[in-house]
Order: structure tokens, then sequence, then C-alpha cells
């Protein structure tokens, strides 16, 4: 289907006509109901696909224009961030009251550009909730295609740069968010097993593999034997330890991508 803002002589051609033409006549026999044709849609077993890969059908269509399978899709932005923040149990669903912009920028003439990093690393609130400030968006956001507020847009970006792994690697919004979550995980299960398993099902929806877990306990045992720990106490050791492992699900495709 197209995508984009160009429906014209300009933009692709539809690769299902019949099926468009279909919908569309459904859609008037239900009256004009939105709900209803949505309701069918997602009723469907092309919509239900899963994501794997099928080497015979990739052979005679690698672009997935016939949708013999659901291309794994990129979160969102504002999904990932939200995400982060309520694996991390920092997440505030309730509206920010007032204005954020007015509260930054009330002893200031000019908003500088250092404090548009400031709505979304030391804000709790929704991302739907944060300000967008022409050329001063949250660096999480920007990072990963939020789109331009002052342009229209009929479909974001996706694009997969290495600014967006460092940004999960290095970002002090990341290693905090990794820090809370470890603490969390803590003080709900006792051991090292049990704890890589809750961090997974909470971001993963699901347990590790058995390869996933040796490799969860490798990474757990170098950190808590690295020379920077060496003189701190077995907590501290445990807490530094699960944060990396955190943080690295963090970073991973799987956390990013709708499978």
């Amino acid at each position: 289907m197209n995508q984009d803002n160009n429906f014209g002589s300009t933009g692709e051609a539809p690769t299902h006509p019949e099926l468009l033409d279909f919908l569309a006549i459904s859609f008037i026999n239900s009256s004009w109901s939105i709900k209803s044709l949505i309701k069918q849609i997602v009723l469907t077993k092309t919509y239900r696909r899963a994501s794997d890969m099928n080497q015979k059908n990739f052979l005679k269509d690698p672009e997935n224009k016939l949708f013999w399978r659901i291309s794994p899709q990129r979160l969102d932005a504002e999904v990932i961030r939200d995400s982060v923040l309520i694996l991390s149990g920092q997440l505030n669903l309730r509206p920010k009251p007032g204005s954020q912009v007015y509260e930054t920028s009330k002893t200031a003439t000019r908003l500088r550009a250092t404090e548009s990093t400031s709505f979304g690393t030391h804000s709790n609130y929704r991302s739907v909730y944060l300000p967008v400030v022409r050329d001063l968006l949250p660096e999480m956001l920007k990072t990963f295609d939020f789109t331009q507020s002052m342009l229209s847009a009929g479909k974001r970006e996706q694009n997969n740069t290495s600014s967006q792994a460092l940004y999960m690697m290095n970002s002090k919004f990341i290693l905090s968010q990794s820090d809370k979550w470890a603490k969390l995980i803590i003080q709900q299960k006792k051991t090292v097993d049990e704890q890589i398993k809750e961090a997974f099902a909470m971001s993963y929806g699901r347990y590790p593999s058995t390869s996933e877990l040796s490799g969860a306990r490798n990474l757990f045992s170098s950190f808590r034997r690295s020379k920077g720990l060496a003189k701190k106490k077995t907590s501290t050791k445990d807490f530094v330890s699960l944060s990396a492992i955190c943080q690295s699900l963090l970073a991973s495709a799987e956390f990013r991508y709708r499978q």
C-alpha cells in the first residue's frame, strides 16, 4: 500500500488494488464504520502473521510485498522511552500540570539548546506529554527519528544508525534507568538466575533460552570480577553486574523492534 503523502502520479502504485476496492466496498456497506473496517483487518490471517523468516518465500518476494510475514518494525521513539521508564518503575501516567516550557524559560528570554534535553532526560512523564519545541527536541526522541514538528509527514522515517546504539549504551538516561530497574528486580528476586529470568520476562515477555541464560551469567560474573569493583561490597558488585545486564537488554534489537 502507498504509505507516503503522494497519492497522485508522483506516488507509488498500490501493490494490492483489488484489496483496496474490496475494503472500500466493505467500508461503505458497514455504514462507513471505521471500527468495523479496523476489526475486519485485524482479524485476518495476514494481519496476524508472525515475523518468522521463510527462505523459500523470501527468494520469491524479498520485499514482502505479498505479506507472507509481518515485517519487523522498530517501535516509535515515544514507545521506546516510555517502555524504559515502565521497566524502571518511573513512568508517571498522569499529564504534567502547567507548561514545562514556561517553567524552563520563565527566567530567561530565550531557551538555550542545552536545556532541551531536560524535557526528556529529567522527566518521568509519558512522552506524549513532553513539550515539542522547534529545533529543541528531547535527545532520545531526536535520536530515534521523531518527526520534525514543522513538517507534515504521512509516515515516519525509521533509520538504523550507530548513534542509536551509542545512545542506548552511553546515555545518562539509559544508565540511570538501568540502575533503577536493577534495584526493583533485586527487591523482588533473590538469586542471580531468578533476577536474570525476571529481567528477560519484563523486557521481552519471555524467559531466556539456555544459551541466553548462560551468556547472562557470564556477563554478570565478568562485571563482578572487574578491577573497578574489586574493593566494593558484595551487594554493590551484584547490583552493578545486574544493572549491566539490564542495560544490555535495553540496547538489544529485540527490545526496540516489534516482532
